[in-house]
């Protein structure tokens, strides 16, 4: 192994050091502050009672045939070269 590239423990050790020094450079004590109140929200949802399973076999099967082209034998692409 060459010296110029880093294995990962090598990379992990860099990195934590890295991330520490820049907390320290911040100010960023975990032993200073607070933990920050949550601030999630809350709202209605609104949630069918039963799944129309003969509606999403229908969007299945739609989305398996809908992609064939029929000038080509209804083969269907799954790939595009751009």
């Amino acid at each position: 192994m060459k010296r110029d590239e880093l294995d990962r423990r090598d990379f992990v050790k860099t990195g934590t050091v890295a991330a520490v020094a820049a907390g320290m450079v911040a100010g960023c004590s975990s032993a200073e502050k607070e933990p920050a109140a949550p601030t999630a929200s809350r709202y209605q949802a609104e949630v069918p009672d039963t799944l129309d399973l003969a509606e999403r076999a229908a969007l299945a099967v739609n989305a398996l045939t809908g992609a064939s082209d029929p000038e080509f034998k209804y083969e269907t692409f799954q790939g595009g070269h751009l």
